[in-house]
């Protein structure tokens, strides 16, 4: 059995290769399967892998996607 189920926002980044900050926002925004505890975010592994195998990006372009220079991301809402 695995000791590290449990992952932090820097070690759920590195095993997605993701930044830490792309991981907070996804976690914030229900993007990614995540409890926060305390101030900080956890995720569980097990969890993460179920989201990689069944993750349906949105698609690019259209008038629901927008770029938002500022935070260098594309978010699927106008939340910029």
């Amino acid at each position: 059995m695995e000791d590290n189920l449990v992952l932090t926002t820097e070690e759920a980044a590195e095993f997605l290769k993701l930044t830490a900050f792309t991981v907070r926002d996804y976690a914030r925004r229900g993007i990614l399967p995540s409890r926060k505890v305390g101030k900080a975010w956890r995720f569980y592994k097990p969890d993460l892998l179920a989201w990689l195998r069944d993750y349906k990006a949105p698609p690019i372009g259209g008038k629901a996607m927008r770029h938002c220079t500022w935070k260098r991301t594309i978010h699927a809402e106008n939340t910029c």
